[in-house]
């Protein structure tokens, strides 16, 4: 019952928020007394690749209310690409957190909240393909021979100097929509998503693309793992988000947020029975909590029911 009534009690927290967002400017100064967290927008109706995260803000701010107090929630109201967003985030006026896989020039010119919010499985990629190309991917043995197709990557990704640095045949586009279309229009062979945003983007967009398809026999990982990212100008906020981050982890309703909301995808995305490839991220330095393990999802240490290979 407790796990019902905080889930519950998320989704009014959630929704009292969204319209808080909707009807108060981005950038205006936060009530007396209250602390004002601005948070970049989806980038699209059907973009629904925060919606862990920011449940998961939502109640590291409820979390840790007796100790900062009140706070207020808002959406910027400026559509930004990657750039433009680690710009304003520096300067902590129109937005002033963003969750994010990291890159290093991130890291350096933000505050990184060093504790991954997906549990690294944004490094565990699956493959957007056209259904027709199942055949042509069964048939790969190496990560060579995958890296003779051309993958579909947008400009600014995290994911994009990794691909650059293993020598990807990369083909690049300017917007997150449109490289569905790019896929669907035979512009590149295949696209690699993480395991909490492949089936949702599919399911999605289905209808609208209804050759597209999710491959069923690879898995290639890299370590990647989602921060908050926070304004240097906001180190107050910095500092409650990994206070009430912490707290959440140690009392176990981190864990049963992130199980309640990716165990059906982890299942479904049928990791132990893939043919793995791996490489490295050269855009994590030596501050990566790797040593901390129950920071990391790992398909070998989990049973079944989360997806894992452990009966």
């Amino acid at each position: 019952m407790a796990g019902r009534d905080l889930n519950i009690g998320i989704r009014k927290i959630c929704l009292s928020l969204m319209l808080m967002a909707l009807l108060l400017p981005g950038g205006a100064v936060a009530a007396p007394g209250r602390m004002l967290v601005i948070i970049d927008p989806p980038e699209t109706a059907l973009d629904k690749r925060n919606d862990f995260p920011d449940k998961l803000l939502y109640a590291i701010l409820e979390k840790t209310r007796p100790k900062f107090g009140d706070y207020e929630i808002r959406f910027s109201r400026m559509a930004m690409d990657r750039k433009r967003l680690l710009y304003e985030l520096e300067r902590g006026e129109r937005v002033n957190l963003s969750a994010k896989a990291s890159q290093s020039e991130w890291e350096s010119r933000l505050v990184p909240i060093r504790i991954p919010i997906d549990k690294g499985i944004g490094g565990y990629r699956l493959f957007h393909i056209r259904s027709q190309d199942q055949a042509l991917f069964d048939q790969l043995k190496s990560i060579d021979e995958l890296k003779h197709l051309r993958v579909g990557v947008q400009l600014g990704w995290s994911s994009l100097p990794i691909y650059q640095a293993y020598d990807f045949n990369m083909v690049t586009g300017n917007n997150y929509e449109g490289l569905f279309g790019m896929l669907g229009a035979n512009r590149f062979d295949y696209m690699p998503r993480g395991l909490a945003e492949i089936f949702i983007e599919h399911d999605l967009r289905k209808t609208q693309y209804p050759k597209l398809t999710v491959e069923e026999h690879l898995l290639l990982y890299y370590p990647f793992p989602k921060y908050f990212f926070v304004s240097p100008t906001k180190p107050e906020l910095a500092e409650r988000v990994r206070t009430g981050l912490l707290a959440l982890i140690a009392d176990g309703t981190f864990d049963r947020m992130f199980y309640g909301y990716h165990a059906a995808l982890l299942r479904r995305a049928n990791l132990c029975q893939r043919r793995l490839f791996t490489v490295g991220n050269p855009e994590l330095g030596k501050e990566t909590p790797y040593n901390i393990e129950t920071y990391w999802y790992d398909p070998q240490r989990e049973p079944v029911k989360y997806g894992g290979c452990k009966k």
